[in-house]
């Protein structure tokens, strides 16, 4: 009987592996489209207007407590200087002295200032940011203009409190000083970042120009004079530098909240069309964002809201804490901010920190200002209480501790090693200063950037390289020669 059998099949296995593959890969390649369609579809969830709750404190001032409207005219008014006149008049003997057009200028703007040391007494700042969107274009392209215009009048203060002194008309230059104080306060509201280190810069020239003032005329300052210096640096010295981060804090919520769904639980998922928002209204401008494919990818691997929030919190964090601490007392500042350089890192590259990385400011660095201002303002503090002390005994106190609690309640510490600030009296007079950087005392041996903190291998290195800038103590008095 003959076979019936149908003949096997040849099987063809490199075939048949290649089927599967494709087909595995076909599959493959529409889950990762879904994917992708999905995750091109995310919108962000915008809830909160962050601007309305930055301006509310200077909406709800009376106009007269408003020193904004006074500031806007006197920037007017003072224009942009060349130069600063009290830069001619700090330089060396064989350079120019101050024309006459330098000194009639400022003398023409003796009825401006006299306006600004009226607004600066005044309660309020008063300026509010206009527009809407992102916060961080609000508040930005506006507040330099209203930053720079400030920077002007302070300029221009400093300049006519050194005239005065030299002029002999010690109420005016005290007046300007006391307004330069006032200024630097109004200058951060709303305390955004920026805001804070243009106080400090602004603070900073009260503090030169006080120190400068006591060196030069300590008998001839009365009491009245150096009472109210002391209690406008008192003031200073209780809202510190201020730098807490709370407008940058803002800026990264409003940040996330254009740039990721939430799910209800304060957590969410990076969505492509508010990256390319960000990107486009100029807040992200150093972190490359294609469309599309791209984008998508990206958000696929990224952090997730919670993540971000947790890792930007820590880092800001971290830097208000440090400029509330003595240097004395810094371990390790920048692990907050290494971690998420190391979580940017990672493959598949997370967008999400490279943009937290982008968003989040120099922290430390300010934090670094911070102390340094803060052991700036206690050393003023103190060469007006030694100006105090010797307008009511004749003589300079031979240690601080003989000063009247009236004066100063406390010796303030040296904030590079937490011993009590330097203080000691030559033939000279007062010698008033910090160890500075070094870490060691050099007797008062000023070295020009003795104030400049840094870590021990940067510190080390630049002792090194540059000792004549770094070698030495951080003088106060006598005010030292730039």
């Amino acid at each position: 009987m003959p076979d019936t059998t149908p003949p096997k099949r040849k099987r063809h296995p490199v075939r048949n592996t290649f089927l599967v593959l494709l087909g595995l890969v076909v599959v493959a390649g529409l889950a990762v489209a879904i994917k992708l369609t999905a995750v091109l579809n995310r919108q962000p969830t915008i809830e909160i207007d962050y601007l309305t709750q930055i301006n509310e404190p200077a909406a709800l001032a009376a106009d007269d407590d408003r020193a904004w409207p006074i500031y806007e005219r006197a920037i007017e008014v003072i224009g942009e200087p060349e130069q600063s006149l009290r830069e001619i008049m700090g330089q060396n003997d064989d350079d120019p002295a101050p024309s006459a057009e330098d000194i009639e200028r400022l003398h023409a703007l003796a009825p401006t200032l006299d306006l600004v040391e009226q607004a600066a007494a005044k309660p309020a700042m008063g300026w509010t940011a206009t527009g809407g969107g992102h916060l961080y274009v609000s508040l930005s392209e506006q507040q330099r203009v209203v930053l720079h215009g400030a920077r002007n009048i302070a300029r221009a203060l400093a300049d006519d409190a050194s005239l005065a002194a030299t002029e002999g008309d010690l109420d005016r230059a005290t007046g300007r000083l006391i307004a330069l104080l006032g200024l630097a306060e109004h200058a951060a509201q709303p305390p955004t970042l920026i805001a804070e280190l243009v106080r400090i810069a602004v603070l900073w020239l009260a503090i030169e120009g006080t120190l400068e003032l006591i060196n030069e005329h300590p008998d001839t300052l009365s009491e009245a004079q150096l009472a109210s210096i002391a209690a406008e640096l008192a003031e200073a010295h209780r809202n510190g530098p201020a730098i807490g981060y709370d407008i940058e804090r803002m800026l990264l919520d409003d940040f996330m909240q254009r740039s990721f769904t939430n799910d209800g639980s304060g957590s969410g998922k990076l969505a492509p069309s508010g990256v390319a928002g960000m990107a486009g209204s100029g807040t992200m401008t150093s972190v490359p964002v294609n469309g599309g494919i791209v984008t998508a990818a990206a958000a696929l691997f990224a952090s997730s809201r919670e993540e971000v929030k947790a890792a930007s919190d820590a880092a800001f964090d971290r830097a208000a804490e440090l400029a509330q601490t003595p240097f004395s007392a810094w371990v390790d500042p920048d692990r907050e901010i290494d971690a998420i350089d190391d979580a940017a890192r990672v493959f598949p590259p997370d967008i999400t920190m490279m943009m937290l990385g982008v968003m989040l400011p120099a922290v430390n660095r300010s934090a670094v200002v911070s102390q340094t201002t803060t052991q700036a303002i206690e050393a003023a503090q103190v060469a007006v209480a030694l100006a105090r002390h010797r307008a009511a005994t004749g003589a300079w106190p031979a240690t601080l501790d003989e000063i009247d609690d009236r004066f100063l309640p406390e010796v303030p510490i040296d904030r590079f090693d937490a011993q009590p600030l330097r203080y000691r009296l030559t033939e000279d007079g007062p010698l008033l200063y910090s160890i500075g950087m070094d870490g060691d005392d050099d007797g008062g041996r000023p070295a020009r950037r003795a104030s400049n903190w840094q870590k021990s291998a940067r510190r080390d290195s630049l002792l090194k390289l540059e000792p004549e800038d770094h070698d030495g103590d951080w003088v106060f008095l006598p005010p030292a020669d730039d």
